[in-house]
């Protein structure tokens, strides 16, 4: 680490400058990692492999000053040449990938016994035509019964996950969602339209909120869902840590649906969570906390 203050750089998408929800994501890193003591400079992922390409793949030759990589992106492959040439990132390329995958973070989470709602996993398609699996939709039915969670793999903000009400709705949602990788949970009643967002820091859940949702089975803010601070309960915070070392996460948005006695059923892992409702809601900066933990990490 360098004698001076910190340095690292925030990679963005490329497609994503000038979204005004991303740029407030931005502004609040920025002002975070001034708090926390270090300098932070924001580079597209475009940018960083334009520079890889002139430098030979040595980014160390034209940026030699870094010392950690804030990774805000799903371009995995870019996050792991960074880690191959040596250099801290956060969140890793392995955890950002196993939860940018909502199939993949299920499969890895279900043999620790972290308890989720039943889930059926569909094959891959190649045609995104009209033919449907109809041994899966038949167990699914019978499985998991109507209304039924039909759930694209990767997706933000709620606007991929879906409500099949009977087989003719799940059908055209299957057809709908083409070649794209999907799931199949149950409807979890007990929670419809209300979860609560745990926010992790290391092993430590640094703010949390409910939402809710009275016109929507979705609690998510995105789709008109109103926000209360959440005061987490110890085994909350100890699940939520126990899913974090399993996936390898440094930072995460951990979402809960209450199970029928109100118990936790983990939903989906948000390994670069929009941490701005955040804190509108609890008035809780989490980024300073995402720094200090990065500064922390360096330091070692």
């Amino acid at each position: 680490m360098s004698l001076s203050r910190p340095r690292g750089i925030h990679v963005v998408n490329s497609f994503f400058d000038g979204y005004e929800k991303h740029e407030e994501l931005c502004r609040m890193l920025m002002r975070g990692a001034a708090e926390a003591g270090c300098h932070l400079e924001r580079v597209t992922g475009g940018e960083l492999w334009s520079e890889l390409f002139k430098s030979g793949y040595r980014l160390s030759d034209i940026r030699p000053e870094i010392d950690f990589v804030l990774f805000w992106d799903k371009d995995v492959t870019l996050a792991g040449e960074l880690e191959r040439q040596g250099l801290p990132v956060f969140n890793s390329s392995a955890a950002i990938r196993v939860c940018d995958n909502k199939a993949e973070t299920f499969l890895a989470l279900k043999e620790a016994g972290i308890p989720m709602p039943e889930t059926i996993i569909a094959p891959k398609r190649f045609r995104p035509g009209t033919d449907l699996d109809v041994h899966l939709l038949d167990t699914a039915e019978k499985e998991l019964g109507f209304p039924m969670i039909v759930k694209e793999c990767y997706g933000s903000f709620g606007a991929q996950v879906y409500l099949a009400g009977n087989r003719e709705e799940l059908n055209s949602l299957v057809i709908r969602i083409g070649k794209r990788p999907w799931l199949l949970q149950r409807f979890v009643r007990s929670s419809e339209g209300r979860d609560v967002r745990v926010q992790m820091v290391g092993e430590r859940a640094a703010a949390a909120m409910l939402r809710s949702n009275k016109n929507d089975f979705r609690a998510n803010i995105t789709n008109g869902g109103k926000m209360e601070a959440f005061e987490v309960p110890p085994e909350w915070e100890k699940l939520s840590a126990h899913v974090m070392s399993l996936l390898g996460l440094d930072f995460a948005g951990i979402d809960y649906l209450f199970g029928e006695d109100g118990e936790p059923l983990l939903c989906e892992v948000n390994s670069n969570a929009y941490i701005k409702n955040l804190f509108d809601c609890t008035g809780i900066d989490v980024s300073v906390e995402i720094f200090r933990y990065i500064l922390g990490r360096i330091s070692k």
